[in-house]
């Protein structure tokens, strides 16, 4: 008989769970408003469907007008694309998860104390995107790191501040932190990899090995560099 073993923390983030609860929520609070979110709340075609199936749905070609409800998903937006939503007079609910807005901090912490900031992600994954709008608003510079080759332009800078994508891979993160401290004179790092990223990565490490095959059913926000949320 085949046994089949299911890891303990397999499932929506929590990040997506608050962001599918705060849709939910708009529905029985906000009557006779239409409702959307800024992409797909999460990249699983089921979930997605229930969601309009309850008045929720993606905002794709359709004009906005005002009194409309946009939902801000987890991954967030850069500070000028909700300026924008709110100067257009609709209803915004932004559900980004605390943990992406905890890099966003990051982020303009690193630019006030003087580092060149390194954010290791994946240049068109939204959330990095709007990370980049957070470095943009605080007047920082710095670049997105999806190989070690993309190191180049940092390393020609004295102090480096270091952050990650939240669902980033930790082994990549590690590569980026010791290849820069060897050419950098200062680097200050602050992790922003998310828990639920890496108790999912640790349960594969640990799961692998005592079976004959492994099926990840990646469950995602948008797609990611070896991590993923569920």
């Amino acid at each position: 008989m085949v046994e089949i073993i299911v890891a303990p923390n397999a499932g929506f983030c929590f990040g997506v769970k608050r962001a599918v609860k705060m849709a939910e929520e708009s529905v029985e609070k906000i009557k006779g408003s239409r409702i959307f979110t800024l992409g797909p709340i999460i990249h699983n075609p089921q979930e997605v469907e229930r969601l309009k199936g309850k008045g929720v749905k993606p905002l794709e070609g359709e004009e906005l007008r005002e009194g409309d409800t946009v939902i801000i998903r987890s991954h967030g937006v850069p500070p000028e694309k909700e300026r924008e939503l709110r100067r257009k007079g609709v209803n915004v609910v932004d559900a980004t998860c605390p943990y992406v807005k905890a890099v966003h901090e990051a982020v303009c912490q690193l630019v006030e104390e003087g580092y060149f900031v390194v954010i290791v992600g994946e240049k068109n994954h939204p959330e990095v995107i709007g990370t980049l709008g957070y470095l943009k608003e605080s007047g920082g510079e710095g670049i997105v790191v999806e190989t070690l080759e993309d190191l180049e332009e940092a390393c020609k800078h004295e102090r480096v501040g270091v952050v990650s994508q939240t669902t980033q891979n930790e082994r990549f993160f590690k590569e980026v932190v010791g290849e820069l401290s060897l050419w950098v004179k200062e680097v200050k790092v602050i992790n922003t990899i998310c828990n639920a990223t890496s108790v999912r990565q640790e349960d594969v490490y640990r799961i692998a090995p005592e079976v004959d095959v492994m099926i990840i059913v990646e469950v995602r926000t948008a797609g990611t560099r070896g991590g993923f949320t569920a």
